[in-house]
C-alpha cells in the first residue's frame, strides 16, 4: 500500500465497479449499538429545501492517480475479525473546507467509517460480512467511496492505517480529499491478508463526487506480511454508489465473498447529479441591488445561509433587486414577529404579496419559490409594504 511495502497493483478492473440502481428503502439510522444520530452535517440553510434529484449518473475512468490525504482525523477503530485488536467500530467526524452538496443538500460536515462510508446523515458503522449494498437500510444519505466487510483502520503492525485529510488547490478551485488506508488481517492460515488504498475527492464548487482507487492487494500467507507469496485479486467484494436514504440509489453490490475483486489502481468513478442543483449567492452578491435604508447583521435564533448573514430593513420605499440568468430564483429569507408584508415582482410584474409574520423567529426559510421561466436574464425584486422586510440569500436555477 506504501513505498516501503512491497506491493503489486491489481490490474484495472473497471467492469467490477459495474452499478445497479435498486428500489430503496427508506433509512433507519444508527447502529453498531448506538441510538439514532441526529444528521451528520448540518444543511446549510435554503440549501437543504431543494428537493433532491432522482438519480445521478456514473463514469468510470482509469489512469486517475489518487491526490492522497496528509491529515490522521484519528479513526483508528478495528473490525471483530482482527484478534488482539480494536474490535469496535465507529464513524469520526471530517469537517468540509467548502460546502459539499449532496442529493441536493448543502453540507458542512459529514461522518467517515472504516467500512469505506461517508455518511451526511445517520451514524451506522458497518463491517457485517454481507451487507452494504444500496440501498442499505442501516445507513442514512451516504457516499460508498468502496463499503466492504471486514476492513479496519487500526493493526498494531502497520502504524501507517488510518483514515486521512487533505486540501489540494487554492480557492476557488480546491478539492477535498479523504483517504481510506485499510487492511483485514486473516484469523486462519488458509486465509488470506488484504490491503486496500482509495480516496473520495469533493471538488469546490462542484455537485459531482468521486471515488478513486490506489493500492489494492491480497496476499496468500498467515505470516502479518513479512513475506509476500502470491498475489491474488482481493476476495471482499464492495459497494461503489451512492443513496440519499429516501428512496433513491446507485449503487454497485457485490459482496458475496470469493467472488468479488476492488478496481485496480488508478480506477475513478465519478458520480453527478442528474439535474443541477441550485447556485445560492448570498445578499451581499453583486447582483442584489438595495434601495432604501437597510442594515446588515446576523441571522436570529439558528444558522441560516452559510455565511449566517441577511440585509433587513423596515424603512417606508426600501426595495432590493435581484438579477439573474436561469430558469427561476427563490427569496430566502426569516420570518419573526416583525415580520411585515413584501411584494414580490417578477421581471416588473407583481406575483405576489407575502407576509413575514411569525409569533417565532424561524430562519432560513424559502418564502418565495419563483416561477419558471424560459432560460435567460431576469428580474426579482421585492418591495415593502409594511412591517420589516429582510433578505438572506437567493437560489437560481439554471
Amino acid at each position: 500500500m506504501r513505498a516501503h511495502r512491497s506491493v503489486v497493483l491489481l490490474a484495472v478492473v473497471a467492469a467490477g465497479v459495474a452499478l445497479a440502481a435498486g428500489p430503496a428503502t427508506a433509512a433507519t439510522p444508527g447502529g453498531g449499538g448506538r441510538p439514532p444520530a441526529s444528521p451528520a452535517g448540518a444543511p446549510a440553510g435554503a440549501a437543504a429545501v431543494y428537493t433532491p434529484p432522482l438519480t445521478y449518473t456514473t463514469t468510470v475512468k482509469s489512469g486517475v492517480p489518487l491526490l492522497g490525504g496528509t491529515t490522521d482525523i484519528g479513526n483508528k477503530c478495528g473490525a471483530s475479525t482482527i484478534p488482539g485488536e480494536d474490535e469496535t467500530p465507529c464513524t469520526t467526524r471530517v469537517e468540509f473546507p467548502f460546502p459539499v452538496t449532496f442529493y441536493g443538500v448543502t453540507y458542512t460536515s459529514a461522518l467517515a467509517d472504516g467500512a469505506g462510508n461517508i455518511q451526511f446523515t445517520g451514524d451506522a458503522a458497518r463491517y457485517e460480512p454481507g451487507v452494504g449494498c444500496f440501498p442499505d437500510p442501516m445507513v442514512g444519505a451516504a457516499f460508498a467511496v468502496y463499503s466492504t466487510a471486514f476492513m479496519a483502520t487500526s493493526v498494531s503492525w502497520l502504524p501507517d492505517l488510518g483514515i486521512f485529510t487533505a486540501v489540494h488547490g487554492t480557492a476557488p478551485n480546491r478539492t477535498f480529499v479523504v483517504e481510506w488506508r485499510v487492511a483485514y488481517e486473516p484469523t486462519s492460515s488458509s486465509d488470506s491478508y488484504a490491503e486496500w488504498d482509495f480516496e473520495a475527492q469533493f471538488q469546490e464548487g462542484s455537485s459531482t463526487l468521486k471515488a478513486v482507487f490506489g493500492d489494492s492487494l491480497a496476499i496468500h500467507t498467515y505470516d502479518r506480511g513479512r513475506t509476500w507469496v502470491t498475489t491474488v485479486p482481493a476476495k471482499w467484494g464492495g459497494t461503489t454508489g451512492v443513496q440519499d436514504g429516501r428512496g433513491r440509489s446507485t449503487a454497485g453490490c457485490r459482496t458475496t465473498q470469493d467472488t468479488g475483486s476492488t478496481p485496480g489502481a488508478g480506477v475513478a468513478v465519478s458520480y453527478t447529479p442528474s439535474e443541477t442543483p441550485p447556485v445560492t449567492l448570498e445578499q451581499d452578491s453583486p447582483a442584489v441591488k438595495y434601495t432604501g435604508t437597510w442594515a446588515g447583521g446576523r441571522c436570529g435564533t439558528t444558522t441560516c445561509s452559510p455565511d449566517n448573514k441577511q440585509m433587513n430593513s423596515s424603512a417606508a420605499g426600501s426595495r432590493v433587486k435581484f438579477s439573474y440568468t436561469g430558469k427561476r430564483a427563490d427569496w430566502v429569507a426569516s420570518r419573526g414577529p416583525n415580520g411585515g408584508k413584501v411584494g414580490v415582482y417578477v421581471d416588473g410584474v407583481l406575483k405576489s404579496t407575502l407576509n413575514l409574520y411569525s409569533p417565532v423567529i424561524v430562519d432560513g426559510m424559502t418564502v418565495y419559490t419563483g416561477p419558471v421561466k424560459a432560460s435567460g436574464s431576469h428580474t426579482l425584486e421585492l418591495r415593502r409594504v409594511s412591517g420589516r422586510i429582510n433578505v438572506d440569500s437567493f437560489r437560481v436555477y439554471k
